[in-house]
């Protein structure tokens, strides 16, 4: 009825109202039924705002998203947050609690850690560090990415993968340059090279393996380590040309990629990652959690210092981040395809980013450094994903901010490279 215009925005909040599915305040009730005050999207969109109603509810997308915050310099976690929420105080609630299992949002799944999906472009720095790893590119080689051109070295593949602009091209780039514009090419080019064996034969098998240890030295084969329920990760199985930028079986948490960023931000070393600071039995029994190290990556300050680079210069093409001028920040962004769905957005990336000789390194050191993982289920773009990370590091450096990040619309969502 909806979709024919049978019934119109104003009577499905009539609706809502009759049948006492959402709770409004006098003032605003007053305000909605003046001739010209609160409109029926501002009706609406209150209600998602304040909780009374999920998007999901509404058949909207996206209806979901998670985002996790630690401390890469132990695995801490800062802040973990699966959307939609519930009241915890009201879930003994029989009608609450019935209401959270009808909702098809499902609340009561902990987004953050029991949901996997592909982590799309976010997964290039896996392969940026496998490649200079296994030492099949270095710094200054440049990868040609041609216009209309498609990824044509396996000769056997029947619809050879193209780069995200295609048409386009990004001409000829190095691996700062391909982490920054996101180049597909370059990265299949790097799947295709890991693939490689000593006699010059492409192996698939080879390559898989070879992502695959890195992946796992980043801590994406196992849980992210924290302890609540959490979701077995999916390595790529089957086909390291498109694994290399996130595809094939690739999926993750969103725990896991923090957990992964986490060690891209201090280069290379991967704490497991903890929701416990300690654990106290009374006043006498006080024992603090140590963090620990599961594995720790091998590169020169200068590959590490191209890959986070690259992340910077795809932060600086977000407008989302503009506001953030005392703070530089660094990421990735991913935007993982789904078939008859809106795509599901990702954005891993850390906070303050600066080199280690940098004219404002000492000021950057003393400052407090996070990690964080966005995810939009079928949230269309990664702009939007960008968009809430960057309000959420805007948060952890501007507390006195949080007013005006709520209720601010940013108009520019930055541009997508994925």
């Amino acid at each position: 009825m909806i979709i024919n215009r049978e019934i119109s925005a104003n009577q499905v909040c009539h609706l809502l109202l009759d049948q006492e599915i959402v709770d409004v305040s006098d003032e605003e009730l007053e305000s909605f039924e003046s001739e010209w005050g609160e409109s029926d999207f501002t009706f609406i969109y209150n209600r998602i705002r304040d909780m009374d109603l999920t998007p999901a509810q509404l058949h909207l997308y996206p209806s979901t998203a998670s985002a996790v915050v630690t401390d890469p310099s132990s695995g801490d976690v800062l802040a973990m947050v699966s959307y939609p929420g519930y009241d915890t105080n009201r879930i003994n609630d029989e009608s609450y609690y019935r209401r959270l299992l009808e909702d098809p949002a499902n609340p009561l799944l902990n987004y953050a850690t029991q949901q996997l999906t592909a982590p799309g472009s976010t997964f290039k720095l896996v392969t940026a560090t496998a490649a200079l790893g296994e030492e099949v590119v270095d710094l200054s080689e440049r990868v040609n990415c041609k216009k209309k051109a498609a990824f044509t070295k396996v000769k056997e593949d029947p619809n050879p993968p193209k780069c995200w602009i295609y048409p386009g091209r990004h001409k000829k780039q190095n691996l700062e340059g391909a982490i920054a514009n996101s180049c597909n090419i370059y990265f299949y080019e790097m799947g295709y090279r890991l693939g490689t064996d000593g006699s010059y034969t492409y192996n698939s098998n080879y390559g898989v393996e070879r992502i695959q240890k890195y992946a796992q030295l980043y801590g994406l084969g196992t849980t992210s380590g924290v302890e609540v329920s959490e979701s077995e990760p999916s390595l790529l199985t089957g086909d390291p040309i498109r694994g290399a930028i996130g595809q094939d079986t690739n999926a993750f948490t969103t725990a896991s990629l923090a957990r992964y960023v986490s060690a891209v931000a201090n280069s290379g070393t991967d704490f497991r990652l903890t929701l416990i600071d300690r654990i106290q039995v009374d006043k006498e029994n006080i024992s603090s959690h140590e963090k620990h190290i599961e594995n720790t990556i091998s590169l020169e300050e200068n590959q590490w210092n191209a890959i986070h680079r690259g992340m910077r210069r795809v932060v600086q093409g977000y407008g989302a981040f503009n506001v953030l001028w005392d703070v530089p920040v660094a990421g990735k962004t991913g935007t993982a395809q789904q078939t008859d769905m809106p795509d599901n957005a990702l954005f891993v990336g850390y906070a303050p980013y600066y080199e280690p000789n940098a004219w404002n390194a000492e000021e950057m050191e003393a400052m407090q450094k996070i990690a964080l993982a966005v995810r939009i289920p079928n949230g269309y773009s990664s702009s939007y994903a960008a968009q809430l990370a960057a309000d959420v590091i805007r948060y952890n450096y501007h507390r006195d901010d949080l007013e005006e990040i709520v209720d601010s619309i940013v108009l520019n969502q930055g541009t997508s490279n994925d």
